[in-house]
Formats: structure tokens, C-alpha cells, sequence
């Protein structure tokens, strides 16, 4: 079943073809409260809907991740740097209660890419530094041996998301319980999408654009 994630802080919520999303998935969206204010809401989204882009000015630091490292370093935001830190906090804690122990390293398919919302005259979050596209994540063998998945593995979302069985089972329960984890933390991400979004069955995208929406299926 697909399941919608409305959280309670929401101002507005419904369907719309033109919902500001990184795609035209999104079917839950609102203006964030003024208590999550965040720096970057003040910049222009708009684009021009075809030719060359405009790209905006803005800072961008190399981040290897400080409570759980990515394979590779993320070029992002100053201000979404302290985001991901957050998340990497959510990824820990799901981590401890399904396999008991933390993963080595998380798996994205990158960070800043300045380009428009696919069909829209309008700026990607990756344009910003101010998003994520996380593909999975990677743990180490079980010191003792005494996790239910004890041995080494790789959670790959669009291998595993679907799965019902055996390991990897296991592995669709993590990423459907960090998914419900990160939905319940509004103050870490506004954007989030996955499986079954269209252009996402092998990701997840997050960021913290101007508006709050969810599409993850359950």
C-alpha cells in the first residue's frame, strides 16, 4: 500500500498537478510554519524554462559526514551541511534497532546540480546545494555476530524496497522504518520522495526547499 505521510504541522494539504516538488510526484505540500524559517527560503526559485540557466551564487563546502560518513564527499550548503548531520543522527538510531550496530558509510548519487525541476521554469533544490539523492547504504559484519543480519551487506534501494523475505526483507524494513523516522522529524528535511515516485524507485531525495511534501510508498 502507498502510504502518504501528512504530518501534523501542515497549513494546507492536497492534490495538484503543480505541487513545488523536484517533480510532479508530490502530493502533499504546505508553507512551512515561520518557526522552521530557513535561510535559503529567501532565494528565487525561478528559471527560465528552457535555454541556458542562470545558475544562482551560492556557497558550497565539501562534507564527509561527521555521525555516519558518505562513500564519497557531498559538495552542499553551509546551512543544509547542518540538516544532514541531523539525518545521519535518524540513519544511526534506525540502524541500532534493526541490525544493532551502525552503517559504514551512505550512498547517494550526489548533491549540488545546478539544473531546473524536470518540465518546470523553475530551480532544482540541487541547484542550491540544499539536497540529497540517497541510493543506500553500506554496514560491516556484526562484531559479535548476533544481529539477525549478522555478515556484511549493502542496502540498495531499488533492489530492495520491494522486498519481502529472508534479509532482504530485513532490509526493506530498515528503509521503510527510516523513511517513517524522517517523516516524523520535520525540523531535518521539507522534501521528501522515494519508490514509488515517479523518478524514484532507486532513491530517495530529500531537501529543505521552501515547501514541506512527502511521497514515499509503504
Amino acid at each position: 500500500m502507498r502510504l502518504l505521510y501528512i504530518l501534523p504541522f501542515l497549513l494546507l494539504s492536497c492534490r495538484t498537478s503543480s505541487a513545488p516538488a523536484d517533480d510532479d510526484s508530490a502530493v502533499v505540500w504546505a508553507q512551512p510554519p515561520k518557526k522552521l524559517a530557513y535561510p535559503l527560503d529567501i532565494e528565487s526559485r525561478r528559471a527560465s524554462s528552457r535555454g541556458a540557466l542562470d545558475c544562482p551564487v551560492v556557497q558550497l563546502l565539501p562534507y564527509a559526514g561527521d555521525v555516519v560518513r558518505y562513500h564519497r564527499e557531498v559538495l552542499v550548503n553551509p546551512f543544509f551541511r547542518e540538516r544532514l548531520q541531523r539525518f545521519e543522527e535518524v540513519v544511526l538510531a534506525v540502524s541500532m534497532e534493526i541490525y544493532e550496530r551502525p552503517p559504514e558509510t551512505i550512498r547517494h548519487f550526489g548533491t549540488y546540480n545546478c539544473r531546473r525541476v524536470r518540465g518546470k521554469a523553475k530551480l532544482s533544490e540541487h541547484a542550491f546545494g540544499n539536497a540529497i539523492d540517497v541510493s543506500g547504504f553500506d554496514f560491516g559484519a556484526h562484531p559479535q555476530g548476533k544481529s539477525k543480519v549478522p555478515g556484511a551487506f549493502r542496502i540498495v534501494l531499488k533492489k530492495h524496497w520491494g522486498a519481502e523475505r529472508g534479509d532482504e526483507g530485513e532490509h526493506a524494513r530498515f528503509l521503510r522504518a527510516l523513511s517513517r523516522a524522517l517523516a516524523a522529524r520535520p525540523d531535518i528535511f521539507r522534501g521528501m520522495l522515494g519508490p514509488p515516485a515517479p523518478g524514484h524507485h532507486d532513491h530517495f531525495h530529500f531537501d529543505v526547499g521552501p515547501y514541506r511534501y512527502i511521497d514515499i510508498g509503504g
